[in-house]
């Protein structure tokens, strides 16, 4: 689950574990958000076909050095 955002529009420090379609719902909340997801899906998809699985374990951080599982 996603916590909601700060005042300032921050999520939470910590690991937030989400499904897709959480995140997807959440975020790609735009035209250009949603082409943005779908290519992310994509590439989520390849990787995992050439067997690359460590993107979905692995942490993306912002520019704030917080953290958020895909």
């Amino acid at each position: 689950m996603i916590p909601e955002c700060d005042e300032r529009g921050y999520l939470p420090a910590g690991v937030h574990d989400a499904s897709w379609q959480e995140f997807a719902e959440r975020y790609a909340v735009t035209e250009h958000r949603r082409a943005l997801t779908d290519k992310l899906a994509l590439l989520v998809r390849h990787l995992k076909a050439v067997g690359c699985r460590a993107l979905c374990r692995r942490q993306l951080r912002d520019r704030q050095g917080q953290t958020e599982r895909l």
